[in-house]
């Protein structure tokens, strides 16, 4: 074909975007796996290392040990408020923000696999499976 012309004028509409579309139906469904693991496996009090000093500090406004992580505290802070009404306890509250922001990430981790994947494989169900089994290993690894 010349220059200048359209090289996709006999591609049906959408088509060349097959392979490329994006998968968030599916990040969104792992990230909420995630999010209900981490729900029914909840802690309703403190536990061991660092989370006794993040639901202090994020009921408080409080600075954890460096790097202190402002931005965590900050929202837990709001979360907390805004589930006070509920009568949860402060524990309960800040570990369910906690697991929210667990699945949010392991949903933006699924999305960065499955890209990732793209570049070895066109094969859509390979992609899908390893960025499942991605999440689902980093999701339960012991230093969640």
């Amino acid at each position: 074909m010349p220059d200048g012309e359209n090289h996709l004028a006999d591609t049906p509409v959408g088509a060349e975007l097959t392979n490329a579309e994006p998968i968030y139906l599916w990040a969104l469904i792992v990230g909420l796996c995630v999010g209900l693991l981490y729900t029914l496996t909840l802690s309703p009090t403190t536990a061991y290392w660092d989370t006794s000093e993040y639901i202090a500090t994020g009921h408080i406004l409080g600075i954890p040990h460096p790097p202190g992580n402002p931005l965590f505290v900050l929202l837990a802070r709001t979360w907390d408020l805004l589930l006070a009404p509920l009568g949860l306890s402060v524990a309960t509250r800040i570990n369910l923000f906690s697991a929210l922001m667990g699945s949010v990430a392991h949903g933006l981790w699924f999305l960065a696999v499955h890209h990732i994947l793209s570049f070895f494989s066109d094969d859509r169900r390979f992609r899908l499976v390893g960025a499942v089994a991605a999440v689902m290993v980093s999701a339960t690894a012991f230093t969640v």
